[in-house]
């Protein structure tokens, strides 16, 4: 217990120590993969061309009023529907297993410095606790929060 309350208390000094007052709704690249597995068929993800000509791959998690929640890799990111042109569901994803995914990832968090954080979102006063749905819970506080989405509906943090 002690690990995780020093890990928490860490955690939260390093995104408030290099949390900038970036744009909650800009997106931040992927971090570049490149396949471990050369005879793995390559995963066909959704496609989301932008207003600026490039293309981003990645799946699409949550669709909410003013951007999307994309993940590739296991990592999280918004794609505002303010820079989108046209999106592409891949047919690897059927309707019933997106209704299940995004169930999964009903809310949102994000954070300051443009993390997101996505599962079912509570909160206890200051503190947002967010159960993923690989079954973590993550925990932030108000002051590294610029927006919280509860079933897509923006709330003020």
């Amino acid at each position: 217990m002690l690990k995780q309350a020093a890990f928490l208390c860490s955690t939260l000094a390093m995104v408030g120590i290099w949390s900038a007052p970036a744009s909650a709704q800009s997106f931040k690249p992927f971090t570049q993969v490149t396949n471990v597995c050369p005879t793995c068929e390559p995963d066909r993800f959704d496609q989301v061309t932008l207003k600026n000509g490039g293309t981003v791959e990645a799946w699409i998690v949550r669709d909410n009023s003013s951007f999307l929640v994309l993940e590739r890799h296991g990592e999280l990111r918004v794609m505002p529907k303010s820079e989108v042109v046209e999106t592409k569901l891949t047919a690897k994803r059927d309707a019933d297993e997106r209704r299940r995914i995004e169930q999964l990832h009903m809310d949102q968090i994000i954070l300051s410095n443009g993390h997101v954080l996505s599962g079912r979102v509570t909160s206890q006063g200051d503190v947002y606790n967010v159960s993923s749905p690989n079954g973590f819970t993550y925990t932030a506080e108000r002051q590294v929060i610029s927006k919280v989405v509860l079933k897509g509906v923006e709330k003020k943090p």
